[in-house]
């Protein structure tokens, strides 16, 4: 009797775990099929994602840190700011799953980059896609956009200076203008796949430029996002005064390495030639 009781209860817990199971991924779900418009199924979706998978931002920042620059560096990094954005996503998450049933407003982007916690975790490898020689020349013919080679693409090399007004994260109109032309390249290439990385250099806190880095690549990105870029092709990281190109002893060097640099991936590099 007692055994038989014992197995229902089981069965019983199972079968709410299984009912608590669906559920999320039923609010989850939608996130894979709608890749571009943030629905309110999205949002729930998000909610539900943030307040019970926010603890991933933690070891999620410090697996992208690491990746980029070593783990000395991207272990300690990564683990102090992944507790402030885990904090950050737990409450977003919550004001997401209480106003889900409305709907975003036009343009709206997640607040948070990467939209999902899990999203850290994805391979850093990232496929190829096509852009053509005379994409690269409508490229170098904006003013102060330096274009590179690189074994993946092409690398677009945008100076703060002519982005932003020193500590801020706002585009200036004339940056408007710059990425403009950016984003009607892109357009003619819609396989194309971009990458926005914010750079500082080494004045300041290190949390502070990580945050101002992390802001100006959201606020390319958002820019470009709102000139017709589908927010599936493209994506935003800040890395503060890592990956310096030049030397920060000097107002010049300092000044070189205060940017935002746009990767765009290609398989075939001879296109470009």
């Amino acid at each position: 009797m007692s055994d038989t009781s014992g197995d229902s209860k089981l069965q019983i817990h199972f079968a709410r775990t299984a009912a608590v199971g669906a559920l999320v991924a039923a609010l989850v779900a939608p996130t894979a099929s709608l890749a571009v418009e943030y629905t309110a199924a999205r949002k729930l979706g998000r909610g539900v994602a943030g307040m019970t998978l926010g603890f991933l931002e933690v070891p999620g920042n410090m697996v992208a840190l690491s990746r980029e620059s070593g783990p000395a560096t991207g272990i300690p990094l990564g683990f102090a700011l992944g507790l402030g954005k885990l904090v950050a996503r737990e409450l977003i998450g919550v004001y997401e799953f209480l106003s889900a049933p409305f709907s975003a407003p036009a343009g709206f982007v997640p607040i948070l980059e990467p939209e999902f916690p899990w999203d850290y975790f994805e391979s850093s490898s990232a496929p190829a896609y096509s852009f053509t020689s005379s994409g690269r020349r409508a490229l170098e013919q904006i003013p102060g956009v330096v274009v590179s080679r690189e074994a993946s693409g092409l690398r677009i090399r945008l100076p703060s200076d002519l982005l932003f007004e020193t500590g801020r994260s706002a585009l200036s109109p004339s940056a408007k203008a710059r990425l403009s032309k950016v984003a009607s390249a892109l357009r003619e290439h819609p396989a194309s796949r971009v990458s926005v990385q914010g750079f500082t250099d080494s004045t300041g806190g290190l949390t502070i430029n990580m945050l101002l880095s992390e802001a100006r690549a959201a606020a390319v990105r958002n820019y470009l996002m709102e000139q017709g870029i589908a927010p599936t092709r493209i994506s935003s990281a800040g890395y503060g005064a890592q990956r310096p190109i030049a030397s920060n002893d000097t107002s010049q060097g300092r000044q070189s390495n205060r940017r935002v640099e746009l990767e765009l991936r290609t398989p075939d590099v001879a296109a470009f030639d």
